[in-house]
């Protein structure tokens, strides 16, 4: 997910006005100044990180091991959050971002991150370039901040979290649909073999409602 984030990101800054002017919509949850769910999130990742998967799961750690739990989203972000740290794409993700979340819609995840140009030049030095010579034609600041999301179907891949060939992406408040990144030349099928291995649990399937999914695991001891 990283390098397709990356590539998308040069599209921006190389593109028209009207991209330009799209990409500066943030989405409606983003607040610069930490809400009382984003401290409620790190909160429960710092649970995950000092005091393991299973304290954090509490009572639902007897679901575990019966083969199936329900998270509801704050949960599931802050069990993404844990194991994106300790994955190597994950944690430079998290380097360039201000912010990522899971949104969990009907049978749908949309994964999110506020990446900031600043930090992209500072953790990518291979993209400073590419950012300094979009300076001079569109009006970026340092510290500008761009949304980009992925949306698809949740798969579960090898035990691990994935989404399937029918991905698409957001950035700012413009829609790219499977269709546009399959004609801009972007591996879509190549994303759909990506996954992201989950904290101590096996994924063998997926559900996903309003604010809630369903996983069918099995425990990573």
């Amino acid at each position: 997910m990283f390098r397709l984030i990356l590539f998308l990101l040069l599209l921006v800054v190389a593109g028209a006005t009207y991209v330009f002017f799209s990409t500066k919509s943030l989405p409606d949850w983003y607040q610069p100044e930490s809400t009382n769910r984003d401290e409620a999130m790190i909160r429960l990742g710092e649970q995950i990180e000092t005091q393991g998967v299973a304290m954090f799961l509490g009572d639902k750690f007897a679901d575990v091991l019966r083969g199936e739990v329900a998270l509801n989203e704050d949960e599931f972000n802050a069990l993404m959050m844990a194991s994106l740290r300790r994955h190597e794409d994950g944690r430079r993700l998290l380097a360039i971002s201000d912010v990522v979340r899971a949104d969990l819609q009907h049978n749908r995840i949309e994964i999110g991150a506020i990446v900031n140009f600043k930090k992209v030049q500072q953790a990518e030095p291979k993209a400073r370039e590419a950012f300094e010579k979009a300076l001079e034609v569109l009006p970026f600041s340092p510290g500008e901040k761009v949304y980009v999301g992925l949306q698809g179907t949740p798969v579960a891949r090898n035990g691990n979290l994935g989404v399937a060939e029918d991905v698409s992406l957001q950035i700012g408040a413009l829609p790219i649909s499977n269709r546009l990144l399959k004609s801009a030349g972007v591996p879509v099928e190549r994303l759909a073999k990506e996954s992201l291995p989950i904290t101590a649990l096996k994924i063998r399937s997926i559900r996903v409602s309003n604010d809630r999914i369903v996983l069918g695991v099995r425990p990573k001891f």
